[in-house]
């Protein structure tokens, strides 16, 4: 970090004079967001923050010696500077840590929109509530744009739990349905079926009434589709017998004629022999 006065560039000083502000002007004309207050911050937030320490944090010889006040603004540079530190690297502290925080948020919301595991998902969501409470808690130290904030997205979260539960008890009994399809004997599929009702009513305080109905009937569902499953296994079997004997009963039918023929014709042969 640089502090004090900063080293002076004539070239410098004289292109943003010239080419530079006709640079400025034509964008301004072009773009409406350009120049103003906090559309850096959109753009670049980490750039934006670092040119804010820099700014404050540093003073022009150039611009303090052509100045009537020069001696009294260098002066009050001097002894505010180390002030104004403090406050950006407490600001750029906070940025940090928000950062950080969102990232996480991100992850957890990312985890409870696609798992389809109990643990995974409810120890998620708990972890999402309390990171947006950690950002709301960042809220006064100006690092958050005008718009939605961390208040926001935490009451819109708890205003759609009801449906984000629903979303992911559907996902956990597709998955169950799945696992019920490969599985060949009946006492996998009931253990499957128990493994849903089971796993599920350890966060039955953690739903609502609505929630707990969804799941109760997709049990009851899974428990049809195996009553089903079993019915259609014994109906394919009798058919199959059925098939079989279609089948089998004719060739074997032909096969015996064919035997009988063949005796027939070599005991005629023999006859024929002996007499």
């Amino acid at each position: 970090m640089k502090l004090g006065a900063r080293k002076p560039s004539i070239k410098k000083s004289i292109s943003a004079r010239t080419t530079g502000k006709m640079k400025r002007t034509v964008k301004k004309a072009v773009i409406p967001t350009y120049g103003k207050k906090g559309s850096g911050f959109i753009k670049n937030p980490s750039k934006s923050i670092k040119n804010s320490i820099y700014n404050k944090t540093t003073y022009s010889i150039i611009d303090t010696s052509s100045s009537k006040n020069s001696s009294k603004s260098t002066g009050q540079s001097h002894q505010n500077y180390i002030k104004n530190v403090e406050i950006i690297e407490e600001k750029e502290k906070n940025y940090k840590k928000g950062e950080k925080l969102l990232k996480s948020a991100h992850r957890q919301e990312k985890i409870v929109n696609k798992t389809n595991n109990p643990i995974s998902f409810f120890k998620s969501y708990e972890k999402l509530i309390s990171t947006m409470k950690e950002l709301i808690k960042l809220e006064n130290t100006g690092i958050f744009n005008k718009g939605t904030t961390p208040t926001d997205n935490l009451k819109n979260i708890e205003e759609n739990k009801e449906k984000t539960i629903n979303n992911f008890i559907n996902r956990y009994y597709e998955k169950t349905l799945n696992i019920m399809k490969y599985q060949e004997k009946k006492e996998d599929k009931l253990k499957s079926i128990e493994n849903f009702s089971k796993n599920l009513s350890k966060y039955k305080d953690k739903m609502t009434k609505n929630n707990i109905e969804n799941y109760e009937k997709l049990n009851d569902e899974l428990k049809n589709h195996l009553d089903e499953t079993v019915q259609m296994s014994k109906f394919s079997k009798i058919l199959s017998n059925i098939l079989i004997g279609i089948i089998v009963i004719p060739i074997v039918g032909i096969v015996l004629l064919i035997i009988g023929y063949i005796i027939w014709f070599i005991i005629e042969i023999i006859l024929a022999i002996f007499s």
